[in-house]
């Protein structure tokens, strides 16, 4: 799943200075590189020269101190960093970063939805959600490898998909729901994910199944939730 990136470098209310913006951009260009050519190496099963992409990171390990702020855009940074850490876990423990990312989604609240007010835009609202589930999704793939319970129980999110249309039509000007549909993939992921919680955070964890329910019938619940996501990737 790609990380969503804000068109501004602010984090609550804060105005950020131009020199920590660029060191930003320089941060953001050098770790989504390696991230690109670890995606490309990885799929293709190709040898990468040198350690092109640790070298990439290494380098912009240097700007961490100042992008990798308690707001939005730190949160946005740490997030690329885990992207390219999934493709490269020797580098760091995958389970601790995103456990810490989950912590920080928590305290910027993004796991709650934003109360209907017209000064929150529709992009605003967008982003906040893009940025929950890219985080919740990256922690709960880690946590169900290792059978280990998530910072964030599913019961606790409030937060709606993000929308499915293209980036090109959501703007801080507003959103062009006529345009078209391109990140329907994220929403598949993350719907697999939940289910997977679920079926984790119940038989492992011990968390109550739904009340009402037997456990046949939460059973059966999971095996019909896994098929009609099947059908869905099918369709």
């Amino acid at each position: 799943m790609g990380i969503p990136f804000s068109e501004s470098g602010a984090g609550r209310g804060r105005d950020v200075p131009a020199s920590v913006r660029s060191r930003r951009h320089c941060y953001m260009d050098q770790v989504g590189a390696a991230a690109v050519i670890g995606r490309r190496a990885a799929f293709h099963a190709v040898a990468i020269p040198d350690d092109a992409d640790f070298q990439l990171v290494r380098h912009a390990m240097q700007w961490i101190p100042e992008v990798a702020t308690n707001d939005v855009p730190g949160l946005q940074a740490i997030l690329l960093l885990t992207q390219y850490i999934f493709l490269n876990p020797r580098m760091a423990d995958l389970w601790l970063l995103t456990g810490l990312i989950s912590q920080a989604v928590i305290d910027l609240g993004l796991h709650q939805e934003l109360p209907n007010d017209a000064r929150v835009s529709a992009y605003q609202r967008d982003m906040r959600r893009r940025l929950f589930w890219c985080a919740w999704e990256m922690e709960v793939g880690v946590c169900c490898i290792f059978l280990r319970p998530t910072s964030l129980p599913i019961r606790n999110i409030e937060v709606a998909f993000p929308l499915e249309l293209d980036d090109t039509v959501i703007t801080q000007s507003g959103v062009d729901r006529g345009g078209r549909v391109s990140k329907f993939t994220q929403r598949i992921i993350c719907r697999f994910r939940l289910i997977e919680a679920e079926i984790v955070s119940v038989l492992w964890h011990g968390d109550p199944i739904p009340k009402g329910m037997t456990m046949q019938q939460w059973e059966q619940h999971c095996v019909d939730a896994m098929s009609q996501w099947r059908q869905e990737i099918y369709a």
